[in-house]
C-alpha cells in the first residue's frame, strides 16, 4: 500500500509513509489537552495531549494515550505521532526525559492506494 501524507507544518521530520504504513509512526486524532499543576522540567514550554490513534479509513482504533506536542497542534487537529521514547528524547536532547510519545506533524491530507 502507498500511503502518502500531506502535512502543513513538519519541521521535525521528512514525509516517511514507511514508517506509518510499519507502525513506526501513527495517524492519530487530538482528542485534547492535559493539564498538570506540578510536571517533571521536561515538560516546561510543550503541550500534552490525548490523542486517538486512526485507522486507514480515518476510524478511530485501539486505546488513547498522550503524546507531547512539538508542533502547536489542537483539539480536532489529525496529526502524526512517534509513538516510541527514543524518537521523543531525540526530539527533546535529554536520554533521561520521561517521554514516550511525540507529536512530529499536522496532517492535512491523506492519500492511500494500493
Amino acid at each position: 500500500m502507498l500511503l502518502r501524507l500531506v502535512t502543513r507544518y513538519s519541521p521535525l521530520i521528512t514525509r516517511y509513509s514507511s514508517l506509518v504504513t510499519k507502525k513506526k509512526m501513527l495517524i492519530c486524532k487530538v482528542l485534547g489537552n492535559v493539564v498538570a499543576t506540578l510536571k517533571h522540567p521536561a515538560y516546561e514550554g510543550h503541550k500534552v495531549l490525548v490523542v486517538q490513534p486512526l485507522d486507514q479509513e480515518q476510524k478511530p482504533t485501539g486505546s488513547s494515550f498522550l503524546a507531547v506536542d512539538f508542533v502547536q497542534a489542537g483539539e480536532g487537529d489529525t496529526v502524526l505521532v512517534a509513538p516510541e521514547g527514543n524518537a521523543a528524547r531525540q526530539l527533546f536532547g535529554d536520554d533521561s526525559a520521561p517521554v514516550h510519545s511525540v507529536i512530529t506533524a499536522i496532517v492535512d491530507q491523506i492519500n492511500c492506494s494500493g
